[in-house]
C-alpha cells in the first residue's frame, strides 16, 4: 500500500505550535501528568502520544486538554497511539472541533511518520 499526502512538517511555525526547535519526543505537562509528545504537520496539526494500552487511555479525558493546550495556537489533532509490533500500531484520535472519531487518514499517516521518527517501526 502507498499513500501521498505530502511532506510531513515538524517546523513549529509550520505546525503551528508555540517556541522554537522541533517537537520530537519531548514533555508535554497536563493537569500534572508529563506525556512524551511528537507535534508535526501532515496538511493539519498533529500531536502524537504514545501510550502503553490506548483501549483503557482516557481519550476523552486527555484529548481535549492537549487539543486546547497554550502551545497550539490554533488547536491540535492528538492521537494516541499503542504500538503492537514494528508492523501495527493501533490509535484512537481526538479530532480538534469534533472529539474522538473513528477514522482519520492525516491522524493515521502522522502516527505513522512519528513511530518511524522514534525508531519504533
Amino acid at each position: 500500500m502507498k499513500v501521498d499526502m505530502g511532506k510531513p512538517e515538524f517546523d513549529r511555525k509550520k505546525i503551528p505550535m508555540a517556541g522554537d526547535g522541533l517537537f520530537i519526543d519531548q514533555e508535554l505537562k497536563v493537569d500534572g501528568k508529563t506525556f512524551r509528545a511528537t507535534a508535526l504537520s501532515v496538511g493539519n496539526p498533529h500531536c502524537v502520544i504514545f501510550v502503553d494500552n490506548v483501549k483503557d487511555f482516557p481519550v476523552s479525558e486527555v484529548g481535549p486538554k492537549i487539543e486546547n493546550h497554550e502551545l497550539f495556537p490554533n488547536r491540535v489533532n492528538v492521537e494516541f497511539v499503542e504500538v503492537i509490533s514494528r508492523k501495527e500500531l493501533w490509535l484512537r484520535v481526538w479530532e480538534r472541533g469534533v472529539g474522538e472519531t473513528l477514522a482519520c487518514g492525516t491522524g493515521a499517516c502522522a502516527s505513522v511518520v512519528a513511530a518511524k521518527t522514534l525508531n519504533k517501526v
